[in-house]
């Protein structure tokens, strides 16, 4: 793990265009809303693997209309808030408490690994991924440490 400081106003912007050109997402299709100078301690490699893997979800079970894909990166002090929401169904409570599970999938084409390496890619840079439930769509939400690394 080589933690670096990341300035995510430039670097979410750039992520979302090569996501969308290698995975075909129409322009506008994912809205960003970053706050101005807001950065995030993690390994550059670990950050995009794990954008990678929740953006995938998003578009697998998004509408697939603009604005369907939220990105938001806000902060304080202390943490910056990566979150990653989508328009599509609500996930069912019995799958929310098996989402991280290794091997667990609701996905025929699916390992069921993605969320699972996500999460632990998130804690080996001292950061949490969760899901907030939400009454429509998905919100995942990765929690980093601020700088100084």
């Amino acid at each position: 793990v080589e933690r670096e400081s990341i300035d995510l106003a430039s670097y979410l912007p750039g992520f979302v265009q090569q996501f969308s050109l290698q995975e075909g997402v129409p322009d506008g299709v994912i809205a960003t809303y970053l706050a101005s100078d807001i950065r995030a301690c993690m390994d550059r490699g670990h950050l995009e693997q794990i954008l990678w893997n929740l953006f995938r979800n998003a578009w697998r079970y998004c509408a697939r209309h603009p604005g369907s894909i939220r990105l938001r990166a806000l902060g304080n002090e202390e943490r910056t808030d990566i979150e990653v929401l989508n328009d599509g169904p609500p996930i069912p409570d019995d799958v929310q408490t098996h989402l991280f599970e290794p091997f667990y999938t609701t996905d025929k084409q699916g390992m069921g690994l993605g969320l699972y390496i996500a999460r632990e890619l998130a804690e080996a840079n001292q950061a949490e991924l969760r899901y907030v439930a939400k009454a429509d769509g998905a919100l995942f939400r990765l929690e980093c440490h601020r700088p100084p690394c």
